[in-house]
């Protein structure tokens, strides 16, 4: 449910929070000044707003005589009121009701839209710890580190390759691979190959064997006459 009545401080106290409000802006971060730390604006008094239709009545009571009066559209005959709240956190609060007031509060309204992100703009302080390492080494490092991780993942080791370049070659530089059987002599060769690293499967070279020709036999027929 949105809010349709709020208390705003009165025009002496607006000036004295803008004025503030505009100096903590131009000033240094570390001697700004907290709105808590301003003892001539605790005791302010507050103005009603309200965002009520021509037709809405409002009643109020006097604390001391209890007489209840009524109030009117656009109740310009409200009194004044004390609040404990502070009147820097009243104004905040205030917002929402105040742009969309019956009543106008120019004052406010100005605040109201320098303390908006689009106007205020907090500055950085600088960081007191500087940088412990130079940028470029630091850069330089890590690719170092990423080149010699990616080398380790892909490089094999000497043994490995040479025993896949011997499985491929076997003749080179006078060398066998274990498994291939000469076609000349049909002896068995053996190298000694890393343990670490599978080798190809054994190469069988198999020997033609001079199988007998099927004999085509004529058959007789015991009905004819055979010639001789």
């Amino acid at each position: 449910m949105e809010r349709s009545c709020t208390f705003v401080p009165c025009d002496s106290t607006l000036h004295r929070i803008f004025s503030l409000y505009r100096s903590n802006k131009l000033c240094d971060v570390n001697a700004r000044q907290r709105f808590n730390e301003i003892p001539d604006i605790s005791d302010t008094v507050y103005q009603v707003s309200t965002s009520f239709r021509a037709d809405k009545r409002l009643f109020t009571r006097h604390p001391t005589t209890r007489v209840v009066s009524e109030h009117k559209y656009p109740f310009t005959t409200l009194p004044q009121f004390t609040l404990s709240v502070h009147p820097c956190l009243a104004l905040l609060s205030s917002v929402g009701v105040t742009l969309d007031s019956r009543r106008s509060f120019p004052l406010a309204q100005e605040i109201h839209s320098f303390m908006m992100w689009s106007h205020f703009r907090i500055p950085t302080a600088p960081s007191p710890c500087p940088s412990l390492t130079d940028d470029s080494t630091a850069s330089e490092d890590s690719l170092h580190t990423v080149a010699s991780t990616h080398s380790k993942k892909h490089s094999a080791p000497d043994n490995a390759a040479k025993t896949r370049n011997l499985t491929r070659h076997p003749q080179i530089d006078g060398r066998k691979v274990l498994g291939v059987r000469h076609m000349n002599t049909g002896a068995l060769d053996v190298v000694h190959v890393d343990e670490r690293w599978p080798t190809k499967r054994s190469r069988v070279v198999l020997e033609d064997v001079t199988r007998p020709k099927n004999v085509v036999q004529r058959r007789v027929n015991p009905s004819r006459a055979v010639w001789r």
